[in-house]
C-alpha cells in the first residue's frame, strides 16, 4: 500500500470525523448544558485551577471511576449510574443498553472505562454501539499496520494511539474518541525529583513517572478548567519503559514516537508546563541552564505552536507574560520549519538518547514520510534514512545551501556532525525538483537532481583559506610545499574563519611538533645506533652527519611552529569584518565555442581550487543563480565539492540556456 492508498482508505473514517460522529458530538454538547452542575477537588496543590472544578460537565469522580462494573450488584445498579451522570431515564428495556452493558461487564471493565466507552454513544441509538466500537478498532489496528511500509511512516499525521479523556479519567484508544485531543507539553524532571506510579488511569499497564509535589489528579483538574475533554500526555498516552510489554513498547514506538509532533500541530490546544508537569510556573524555568529545562529538550522544538496556554500559572501576571512572550518568540524563531532554521535550534538541545535529536525534528520538516523510530540507531544512520524521505525543498537546501560536501556516504548532503557542527548562514527560497529513489522505487540507493546543468566550466579565483595560506607562506619563505599544503589540511574548514583557524594553527602545530619530532628522532637514532659500530674515522664522521641530520630536523619543524604563530599574529590582524563573499570567474564556451566569463561568488570560506567542474544549477528569487560545484565520477554520478552563487545582474538561467552554456532538465545522479 503506498501513501495515496492509504489516505483514501483511511481518510474518511481516521482522518476527519464522519456525519453521524459529528452529529452525536453535537447532540451530547446539548445535553451537556441541561445537566447539574458537578465538583471533582484535590488538595495540596499551589495553582489556583489545579485545587477544584465545578461545572455541568458529565465529569465523575476518582472513586467512581474505579469502581468495576462487575462489582456493582445487578447490572440495573451499572445502568442508573450512568443515567444520573449523564441525565438520561434509560431502561433496560430502551433499544441497545441491556447489549453494551452486558458488553462492558463481560470485558472486566472498570466504571470509568465503561463511561469513557459508552459516553460518546449515549444520547444517540445505541443498537450497533458494540458491532460499531469492534469495527473502529479493527479498523484502527489495520490502519497503525498499513501506515508502516518497510520501516517507513508512509503518512506522518496519523492520529496518536490513545487519549486521557478528562470526564471518565481513563486513557482509551483514540478510536473511542475519534476527537482532536489537547496536548500537553512539560519539562521532564530528573528521576531524583519523579517517581513512577500504577495508576487505574492507563489501566496499570505501565509506571507513570509523575514529579514529586503534583498529581494526575492536579493536571486533570486543570485541564477541565481550561475546558479539554479529551488530552493527550506522553506519560498516560505513550506506553513507557518498565510495564510488563516491554517488546510491545518497542513495537509501538516505532511509529508513535516519529508521529508526537503531528500530535502537538493537530491538537485543539497545547498547554504547556515550563516548570515541569503539574508544577507551578516559576522564574527559573526562563533562566535556567540546567539540561533538563524545556526551553532546551530536543523533543520540545516540535511541540511549539502559535497558541500556546501556559499551565501551572499561580497569578504572576508579569512572569506569565514574560514566558508568553518567549514562546511567541520561539514560534517566530521556527519560522516555516526551513530545515536550516529547525537544525540551527537543535544544536542548542539535548536529549537523553542522541538519536532522539533526529527523530524531534522528523514532522518540522514537512515530510511526506518519515522513518520508524529505533531508540538504538545511531545519529548518522537515523539522519541519512530521514534525507532520503525529507521534502523536495529540504533536499534541495542541503544540497545548494551547504558549503561543504558530505563527509559521510553520501557528499550532495551533510552528515549529522558536520550540521551539528556548523551551519551557513543566510537562507533563500526556490522550487527545485529533486528527490531520492533509484530504478526500482526504493528510497536510500541513489539522489537524482532534474533542472540546470553546464557539463564543464572553469572556476578560478574563489579565494580561500588555503590561498590565504600559501601567500602567506611564499613572503615567509620557510616552509616546503608539502609542509604548507600539511597546515592548510588542518585550518581549511574552519567554522568561524578567524577564530577557528587561530585555534586549529595552534593545534596543528603542537600535534606536528610533537609527533614529526619524536619519529625524526627514533629514525636517526637508529641510524646513528649503526654507525657508532662503525670503527676510526668514520665513526666521527657519521657522527657528526647524523647528529647534523637530527638538528635539521628538529629545526624544521620548530620553524614550522613558528610559522604557524606568525600566521595566527596575520589572520588576527587581518580586517575580515566586511568580507562576507569572495568573488572568482566562471568561465565556459557559448554554442559558437567562444570563451564566455561570468563573475561567481562564494559567501563562505570553504576553498573551492581552481579547476575544471560540472555544475549543477537553480533559480532563487532574490538571490539568483545558486550552484553545486562538483566533479563527474566513473561511473557518472556527480560528487559535490561546494557551491557558489552568480547574481541576477550577471546571467539568468534563460540566457545561459539561449547560448547553449546550461542545459535544461538533465537528470544527474548524485552522489
Amino acid at each position: 500500500m503506498d501513501r495515496d492508498e492509504w489516505f483514501r482508505c483511511y481518510y474518511e473514517d481516521v482522518i476527519l470525523m464522519n456525519n453521524s460522529d459529528n452529529k452525536r458530538r453535537t447532540q451530547a454538547l446539548l445535553k451537556y448544558k441541561k445537566l447539574p452542575e458537578v465538583t471533582v477537588s484535590s488538595f495540596g496543590s499551589r495553582v489556583p485551577k489545579q485545587r477544584s472544578y465545578t461545572g455541568r460537565k458529565p465529569v465523575i469522580p476518582s472513586a467512581l471511576a474505579d469502581t468495576l462494573c462487575a462489582d456493582l450488584s445487578i447490572i440495573q445498579e451499572l445502568l442508573e449510574k450512568l443515567n444520573t451522570v449523564l441525565g438520561t431515564s434509560y431502561t433496560l428495556g430502551t433499544a441497545g443498553v441491556r447489549s453494551v452493558l452486558e458488553d462492558c461487564i463481560s470485558k472486566k471493565y472498570d466504571f470509568g472505562t465503561a463511561y469513557a466507552h459508552l459516553r460518546p454513544f449515549w444520547y444517540s441509538d445505541l443498537t450497533t454501539t458494540v458491532d460499531d466500537l469492534c469495527e473502529r478498532e479493527v479498523q484502527y489496528r489495520r490502519m497503525l499496520e498499513d501506515v508502516l511500509v518497510n520501516d517507513i511512516i508512509i503518512y506522518p499525521r496519523v492520529p496518536p494511539r490513545r487519549v486521557w479523556d478528562l470526564y471518565s479519567n481513563r486513557v482509551v484508544p483514540w478510536y473511542v474518541a475519534r476527537q482532536r485531543p489537547w496536548a500537553i507539553s512539560h519539562a521532564w524532571m530528573d528521576k531524583c525529583s519523579r517517581q513512577d506510579v500504577l495508576t487505574a488511569i492507563n489501566g496499570c499497564e505501565w509506571p507513570v513517572p509523575i514529579p514529586e509535589h503534583t498529581s494526575l489528579d492536579h493536571i486533570r483538574i486543570e485541564m477541565l478548567n481550561l475546558g479539554a475533554e479529551y488530552v493527550w500526555l506522553d506519560v498516560l498516552c505513550l506506553r513507557q519503559q518498565g510495564g510488563l510489554m516491554e517488546g510491545l513498547r518497542m513495537e509501538e514506538w516505532k511509529v508513535d514516537v516519529p508521529t508526537i509532533g503531528s500530535v502537538y500541530a493537530g491538537a485543539d490546544k497545547v498547554v504547556c508546563y515550563l516548570s515541569g508537569l503539574g508544577w507551578p510556573l516559576n522564574r527559573e524555568a526562563y533562566y535556567s541552564e540546567d539540561d533538563r529545562c524545556w526551553f532546551k529538550r530536543a523533543w520540545t522544538l516540535q511541540e511549539i505552536g502559535e497558541h500556546m496556554i501556559i499551565g501551572g500559572g499561580t497569578g504572576n501576571e508579569v512572569l506569565q507574560v514574560c514566558f508568553e512572550e518567549k514562546l511567541s518568540w520561539l514560534h517566530r524563531k521556527n519560522g516555516q520549519h526551513r530545515v536550516y532554521d529547525v537544525l540551527s535550534q537543535m544544536q542548542e538541545r539535548v536529549s537523553t538518547n542522541p538519536v532522539d535529536k533526529v527523530a524531534g525534528m522528523a514532522y518540522l520538516l514537512h515530510s511526506d514520510s518519515i522513518p520508524a523510530y529505533h531508540g538504538e540507531q545511531s545519529e548518522e544512520d537515523a539522519w541519512s534514512l530521514l534525507v532520503d524521505v525529507a521534502a523536495h525543498q529540504c533536499q534541495w537546501d542541503l544540497l545548494f545551501l551547504y558549503p561543504q560536501p558530505g563527509d559521510r556516504t553520501k557528499t550532495w548532503w551533510p552528515s549529522w556532525r558536520q550540521v551539528m557542527t556548523e551551519i551557513p548562514q543566510g537562507q533563500h527560497h526556490s522550487n527545485l525538483q529533486i528527490g531520492c529513489c533509484d530504478q526500482d522505487g526504493k528510497t536510500d540507493a541513489n539522489a537524482y537532481y532534474n533542472g540546470y546543468i553546464i557539463e564543464e566550466a572553469f572556476v578560478q579565483g574563489l579565494f580561500g583559506v588555503h590561498d590565504l595560506l600559501e601567500e602567506f607562506a611564499k613572503e615567509f619563505g620557510l616552509l616546503e610545499e608539502f609542509d604548507m599544503k600539511t597546515l592548510a589540511k588542518y585550518i581549511k574548514s574552519a567554522k568561524e574563519f578567524r577564530k577557528q583557524l587561530v585555534e586549529s594553527a595552534k593545534e596543528w602545530a603542537k600535534e606536528w611538533v610533537q609527533v614529526s619530532v619524536q619519529m625524526s628522532a627514533q629514525v636517526w637514532v637508529k641510524k646513528l645506533a649503526k654507525k657508532l659500530a662503525w670503527p676510526g674515522k668514520c665513526e666521527s664522521i657519521f657522527q657528526r652527519w647524523t647528529a647534523q641530520r637530527i638538528t635539521e630536523r628538529i629545526t624544521e619543524r620548530i620553524t614550522a611552529e613558528e610559522f604557524a604563530e606568525e600566521f595566527v599574529k596575520y589572520v588576527k590582524e587581518l580586517d575580515l569584518g566586511e568580507r562576507h563573499y569572495r568573488v572568482g570567474q566562471l568561465v565556459v564556451k557559448d554554442y559558437t565555442r567562444t570563451e564566455c566569463s561570468f563573475k561567481i561568488t562564494a559567501s563562505h570560506q570553504h576553498p573551492i581550487p581552481d579547476g575544471t567542474y560540472t555544475l549543477l544549477g537553480t533559480m532563487a528569487k532574490l538571490s539568483g543563480i545558486h550552484w553545486v560545484i562538483g566533479r563527474r565520477l566513473p561511473d557518472g554520478r556527480l560528487q559535490k565539492v561546494s557551491i557558489a552563487q552568480m547574481n541576477m545582474e550577471v546571467a539568468s538561467m534563460d540566457s545561459l540556456v539561449s547560448q547553449s552554456i546550461a542545459k535544461r532538465a538533465s537528470t544527474t545522479i548524485l552522489a
